[in-house]
């Protein structure tokens, strides 16, 4: 297993960096070192000798860090959750290991859900990622109840996938005919398989967008960053080399890093149906906030459906997506570096 995946370095929400890599090195006193980028790192200064994990302050946003166990094998990481205040599930996707010997890179791939209750200081860590383009999975009227102008101006990209089978209201429906949660978290598998089968066009568009991009960082989003957002990230994932395993813990991080709490009003607003109080909406809601293991089975599952109907992972990227051999190759060469 890639050793990113046990590595977890979280931006908090007070500026501070929490990092745990209790399951990467085993009983190893490991050192940290830290800088904006790999190559500016001072290697002759740690900031913390210890074996499990460490809280580091007054460092800027981004940070780059290396960690280094005894057996001196270094493994460069960066923050996967940025906990910034008012976002939801905002992540770094790079760092991950390619079955090439490559790696993503950091700090240039973002995913996360709405970002419209960034706070003032949140946006000005924000604007410090350097986020020029915004792929954006969600319809026009998602966006208006969930507006927000971004600093840097980014170029937005409209995706346009609906959030629900069809259209905008399914789950209005559903809601009303259902009071059994097992009902809609079946139709989120459900649903996660259309995003596959159903929407390459779709994600052929934001294929094209990342092949266009030039310069700073691009965020994948969505309203919540974890179903729509979550297709488009495994497959971005899959066309840059990443295996199976990892793809399937990078989908299911949203477990731990979306903000059910903090969410659930909003999702509350954003569903209602008359047949329904807030009591009776909300055990029909929780599916819509979790992230289950069922809904990778499904998602996985559909992709090997697309493949099988291919002539293997290669020909299902061409086919669906317009990622031939040259395609694919600039992707990696634009978001991928040697080890």
């Amino acid at each position: 297993m890639d050793p990113v995946t046990s590595i977890e370095i979280i931006r908090t929400a007070d500026k501070a960096y929490r990092c745990d890599w209790s399951e990467a090195f085993g009983d190893q006193t490991v050192q940290v070192f830290a800088g904006g980028t790999p190559g500016s790192m001072d290697f002759e200064h740690p900031l913390a000798t210890t074996r499990n994990r460490c809280v580091l302050h007054d460092l800027p946003l981004p940070t780059c860090f290396a960690l280094v166990p005894e057996d001196g094998r270094a493994v460069i990481a960066g923050a996967r959750h940025l906990a910034l205040e008012g976002a939801t599930n905002l992540r770094d996707i790079g760092g991950y290991a390619t079955r090439d010997g490559r790696r993503v890179k950091w700090g240039l791939l973002f995913r996360s859900g709405h970002l419209s209750g960034l706070s003032a200081t949140a946006r000005e860590e924000f604007a410090s990622l350097d986020i020029r383009t915004v792929c954006d999975f969600r319809l026009e009227a998602e966006r208006v109840h969930e507006n927000a102008s971004l600093p840097n101006a980014p170029k937005l990209s409209t995706i346009g996938v609906p959030p629900g089978k069809a259209d905008q209201h399914f789950f209005h429906r559903l809601f009303e005919e259902t009071s059994d949660p097992e009902r809609v978290a079946d139709e989120i598998a459900a649903l996660l398989e259309i995003y596959v089968l159903d929407f390459a066009e779709h994600f052929r568009r934001m294929f094209d967008t990342l092949l266009n991009h030039r310069e700073g960082g691009i965020l994948l989003n969505c309203s919540a960053g974890k179903e729509r957002t979550g297709v488009g990230v495994v497959l971005l994932l899959m066309a840059l080399g990443v295996p199976r395993n990892t793809l399937r813990h990078e989908f299911l991080l949203s477990q731990r890093y979306f903000p059910v709490a903090a969410e659930l009003g909003r999702v509350l607003r954003k569903y209602a149906v008359p047949t329904r109080d807030d009591a009776g909406l909300t055990p029909l809601i929780m599916p819509l906030l979790e992230t289950r293991e069922s809904y990778a089975d499904a998602l996985f599952e559909a992709l090997d459906s697309a493949i099988t109907s291919c002539r293997g992972e290669d020909d299902m990227l061409s086919q669906r997506y317009g990622l031939g051999p040259e395609e694919r190759r600039q992707l990696r060469e634009k978001f991928t570096l040697e080890e």
